[in-house]
């Protein structure tokens, strides 16, 4: 019986935290930790940890072995801060942090969004007020396979994102709507619809003067605010509904040690 692992190429190695250990491999690493167990790790889904075992701080030391996803499609693998989704369409992506958190409300890979298309980036948004002025703030985004993005805006924002949210935006090619977005505040149960028109969907100027004998034309965003209602069908109701904690299935459990999942897996 063969092993993706295949033979040991390091001697067992002490974590740099000295929270755990672990052993490089020809084809992955095994690591270990007594909060965490033992678990391999291998082919794309390694590549995003470092050759230490920690990686990136937030996907820290695996939780669980690798595991099929229902959809048949896919695998993923838990750390101690996040999960990578893997499939052959989309490669190894880590989700973690409120975008996971909102990802998973709606389903996961299983959900409309799909598999995680690219890593987590730590940008910048703006929106423009009714005199001209720009406002930016932080924002995080995610991009998945169904063209749509995630994003997480820490506070600073506006448009129904006074304090901390989240949401999506997906772009809508048309003659009237180039892209629609939706905002999530954590601190309330209203969420808010933007929609962007194109310019035929905004070419209606308004025909009421100002009090300075000027015309302007409309917001080129349309912007609508509900009571939340289940977050897998925005627009369908308009009763709250309080978003349920939504888990995964337990994951495997791990052999205990790294030479017990050695001695069982190496084959010269």
């Amino acid at each position: 019986m063969s092993s993706p692992l295949k033979c040991p190429v390091t001697d067992e190695v002490t974590a740099p935290d000295g929270r755990g250990r672990y052993t490089h491999f020809q084809g992955g690493s095994i690591y270990w930790s007594a909060a965490t167990g033992s678990h391999a790790v291998w082919g794309a889904v390694r590549g995003q940890v470092a050759g230490d075992g920690l990686g990136d701080i937030r996907a820290r030391l695996p939780k669980s072995d690798e595991l099929k996803n229902a959809d048949g499609k896919g695998v993923r693998q838990e750390f101690e801060g996040g999960t990578v989704y893997w499939s052959a369409a989309t490669g190894a992506h880590p989700v973690w942090g409120k975008i996971g958190a909102t990802w998973g409300e709606y389903g996961w890979e299983n959900s409309a969004f799909g598999y995680p298309v690219s890593d987590e980036t730590d940008g910048t948004g703006s929106w423009t007020d009714g005199r001209g002025g720009v406002h930016t703030y932080r924002q995080v985004t995610q991009q998945f396979a169904s063209g749509a993005t995630l994003f997480w805006i820490p506070g600073g924002a506006t448009e129904g994102c006074d304090g901390e949210c989240t949401g999506y935006n997906v772009e809508a090619p048309g003659s009237l709507v180039k892209r629609v977005q939706v905002n999530l505040p954590t601190d309330s149960d209203k969420f808010v619809l933007m929609v962007f028109p194109t310019d035929a969907g905004f070419r209606a100027v308004s025909t009421r003067p100002s009090t300075d004998g000027r015309r302007y034309g409309r917001t080129r965003r349309i912007r609508c605010a509900w009571t939340r209602p289940t977050r897998r069908n925005l627009c369908v109701s308009s009763t709250r509904v309080t978003p349920h904690t939504r888990t995964r299935s337990p994951t495997a459990v791990g052999t205990p040690g790294i030479r017990g999942i050695w001695s069982r897996t190496c084959r010269t």
